[in-house]
């Protein structure tokens, strides 16, 4: 859908309070770049310099990759550096055989790349605007009454203005940290106590605290430890007694909700395959966050059933390749809470059946960082293989993780990670097709008093 629009005017901008840094006195000094007017350069350079009447530098960097040229405008911060994925900063892509610039992206967010403006030429007369939000087009194809090349040398503030009669730009507005500190708080107090867990098939803690087996409640063998499921419960375990609740019992984890999911097809495989079980486990967790006796009718007061522009599937939730886009908009619309995951996708059982089973549990603790300037960031922790793993992540960039094995016991030991594309959710796709994850939330308040595993004498702590 192509959508023609014609407002103008910068003070828009500050009335919604989305003060994004202005850089274009600088841009204006490229205009001959920037409208085709000259030639290229040739050869690659980098210069700094402040932006005229203010105290802030910007670094001009130009590139050559191949058939384009590439132009940047990246603003120092408060450590001295100047960093691409910025406020205010700009990447304007020319095309090296015909000298035009092809298209301009202004990043909105410290740290991230895919929340941006895109701006591109529609005709000589026109040029389009793209909002991405952590990669997805919340507004697509706006088109502008300014011609591309201006809009190159134009305020961001002025652009936000002339997109004001379609675009809801109060969707870049992120609460302060503070709504979200006991949510980033409690995945501290988790990180702290991250060495002292381990990994095991099928292995949980009880209400008291004592290791067992999920599936016949008895005691564990040898070394205790925690599978994905008991991991969830023992956070959300750590929630309750610091709110002076009682744990949740194996028992009550386990109830399978079978009013709110299911068909006759599945049900002929309840014993056998157990295809919903993550997500009845996940939804009885939260359920007892609210209280021992919650109706477990009551399913919308736990589930994430709807969150603007992505299609909830009943029973599955969202793709996966869109959480993060959706932890943006749970962060902005209901701080202050962290969350459940649910993976399941299709897999084979027999003889080329298929069943979609809910397969592998995670908790999810989405916070505004407190940094230069705010940004989603999430905390993620699940169970792979013998290891209980924290991975920290902005923009889908993997920046810090922490393995409960890395030093033993005690705290484990975190790690900074140059930031990569590591997808965190390409292992749950592959052969069985889209993966889809299923939320629930659980306010994050209280203290964090879980029970701790005595790895040497296999009693609660």
């Amino acid at each position: 859908m192509i959508i023609l629009i014609f407002f103008g005017g910068g003070v828009y901008a500050e009335e919604i309070g989305l003060n994004i840094p202005d850089n274009s006195p600088l841009r204006r000094e490229y205009a001959g770049m920037l409208t085709g007017e000259t030639s290229l350069p040739k050869h690659a350079f980098k210069e700094r310099k402040p932006i005229p009447g203010t105290d802030r530098w910007v670094e001009i960097l130009y590139r050559l990759e191949g058939e384009k040229a590439i132009l940047q405008f990246k603003a120092r911060n408060e450590q001295g550096r100047f960093p691409l994925y910025a406020p205010g900063n700009w990447e304007i892509t020319f095309d090296q055989r015909t000298g035009r610039p092809e298209q301009a992206e202004i990043f909105l967010f410290h740290g991230h790349k895919r929340t941006k403006i895109r701006l591109r030429r529609f005709t000589d007369e026109y040029g389009s605007l793209d909002l991405y939000i952590e990669n997805w087009p919340v507004a697509p194809n706006v088109i502008l009454p300014r011609d591309f090349q201006s809009l190159l040398m134009m305020p961001v503030a002025n652009i936000v203005g002339y997109g004001k009669g379609v675009i809801d730009w109060r969707l870049l507005q992120l609460p302060g940290s503070v709504f979200t500190r006991n949510v980033s708080e409690t995945a501290e107090e988790i990180l702290e106590r991250l060495g002292s867990l381990y990994g095991k098939e099928d292995g949980a803690l009880d209400s008291s605290g004592r290791p067992v087996l999920i599936d016949s409640v008895l005691p564990q063998n040898g070394k205790p430890g925690l599978n994905c499921s008991g991991l969830v419960k023992w956070i959300v375990d750590g929630i309750l007694r610091g709110r002076d609740q009682e744990p949740v019992s194996i028992q009550d984890a386990k109830k399978k909700i079978t009013s709110a999911r299911g068909n006759r097809w599945t049900r002929a495989h309840e014993s056998a395959e157990d295809p919903f079980f993550g997500l009845d486990w996940t939804r009885n967790l939260a359920l007892e966050a609210i209280s021992p006796e919650a109706d477990r009718a009551s399913l919308d007061q736990v589930d994430v059933s709807s969150v603007r522009g992505i299609e909830y599937l009943e029973n599955r939730g969202f793709p996966l390749q869109d959480l993060p886009y959706v932890l943006f908009q749970l962060v902005r619309n209901e701080p202050g809470y962290f969350y459940l995951g649910s993976i399941n996708r299709r897999l084979d059982i027999a003889e080329g059946r298929e069943l979609i089973k809910h397969h592998h549990t995670l908790a999810i603790f989405p916070f505004i960082s407190d940094e230069e300037s705010p940004s989603v960031e999430a905390w993620i922790f699940e169970r792979i293989g013998d290891e209980i793993r924290a991975l920290r992540y902005r923009d889908n960039q993997l920046i810090k993780r922490a393995d409960s094995e890395r030093n033993g016991s005690g705290s484990a030991v975190e790690t900074e990670e140059a930031p990569t594309s590591a997808d965190i959710y390409q292992r749950y796709t592959g052969e069985g097709g889209m993966a889809y994850v299923h939320l629930v939330r659980i306010r994050a308040s209280g203290d964090f008093l879980p029970h701790e595993l005595d790895l040497e004498g296999n009693e609660p702590l």
